[in-house]
């Protein structure tokens, strides 16, 4: 099987010669250049031949055009840290313009989309990393500001999203002329710790249907990544998506429970943190067994529901990938 192949298996529950495997990280430093950040990715996929790359930007590169200023202040899973905020007072959510994405750091994004596309010319799937409106007025605001104005001045929140959202429909229409695959879409408040169920439904779910119902058949698979320690997995099954992903083994719900529950693929079964960051590769490979062996194959893709430590031993991530070859006892 080639890679797509092997991934519109795993998605539809028909049989795959084996597991794949999606890993990603940030690339801190590197992401501040389109060249830079292409160079990465690629030799990142040249070095695990991973199924799908990912191409993940810096953290908040969707939201640096409205005014937000940040740093890497040595965060190992790559996020940079916000230093400055444009949304202060509710109001500031009504003076909020769409983004043009040829334009601005947004623009140098799709530069390095390219320098990729043009790298890798095998059957890899391109998926690009694109945050969720909620998630991105979170960066806008901070998450508790957020919170506050969205309880205090609801509609006013609500406008800002109406921006935000067409924003990134402007970002996936030009996406969609690069050829790219689908994806990688990060929910990081549909988090029952963060905010309640109809809350995400006014919030977050409204505004994540309008990107994600009306994709076009180009992208084939889309992965959205739910983060949070109490992540909404039943309420996102009925997504339009191909494939759920989220910080398995460490937050509940369990893969069976997930696949149980959403029509696609789960891509899980290994911690960022405590397995391929703090881990050995015979950890790893006893992970990837069990998780296998209970998956039997179907319906499942080895990942992570976050991304990469930038310091993760490389012997960690090939035994990673290297396990998903084993066949089963």
């Amino acid at each position: 099987m080639n890679k797509r192949e092997r991934l519109l298996a795993a998605v539809s529950g028909d049989t795959v010669d084996r597991t794949p495997v999606i890993l990603y990280r940030h690339w801190p430093g590197d992401d501040q250049r389109a060249a830079d950040l292409a160079k990465a990715l690629i030799a990142f996929q040249k070095q695990f031949d991973w199924d799908a790359l990912i191409i993940a930007p810096a953290t908040n590169y969707a939201v640096m055009d409205y005014g937000v200023q940040d740093i890497w202040d040595g965060q190992l899973n790559g996020a940079r840290t916000i230093i400055k905020r444009p949304i202060t007072r509710s109001l500031d959510w009504t003076e909020l313009r769409v983004l043009e994405p040829t334009r601005g750091v947004i623009s140098q994004q799709l530069d390095c989309v390219r320098l990729v596309k043009e790298q890798i010319k095998d059957e890899t799937p391109i998926i690009f990393q694109l945050y969720n409106p909620l998630a991105l007025a979170a960066k806008l605001a901070g998450p508790q500001q957020l919170i506050h104005h969205l309880r205090r001045q609801p509609e006013r929140v609500k406008t800002g999203l109406n921006v935000i959202t067409d924003s990134s429909l402007r970002l996936t229409a030009e996406l969609q002329r690069l050829s790219i695959d689908g994806f990688h879409y990060v929910m990081e408040h549909a988090d029952l710790g963060f905010m309640t169920q109809d809350e995400y439904g006014e919030f977050g779910a409204t505004y994540d249907w309008a990107i994600l119902g009306d994709m076009p058949p180009q992208f084939w698979l889309n992965i959205v990544e739910l983060r949070g320690n109490a992540p909404m997995v039943g309420y996102v099954s009925g997504y339009p998506v191909q494939v759920l992903s989220w910080n398995v083994p460490e937050v509940e719900p369990d893969i069976m429970w997930g696949r149980a529950a959403f029509a696609g693929a789960i891509m899980g079964g290994l911690s960022a943190e405590a397995q391929l960051h703090m881990g050995t590769p015979h950890i790893i490979r006893d992970a990837v067994r069990r998780t296998i062996a209970e998956t039997q194959r179907r319906r499942f893709i080895l990942g992570t529901g976050d991304a990469l430590r930038v310091t993760s031993a490389l012997s960690n991530l090939r035994a990673a990938r290297d396990a998903v070859e084993m066949r089963l006892e």
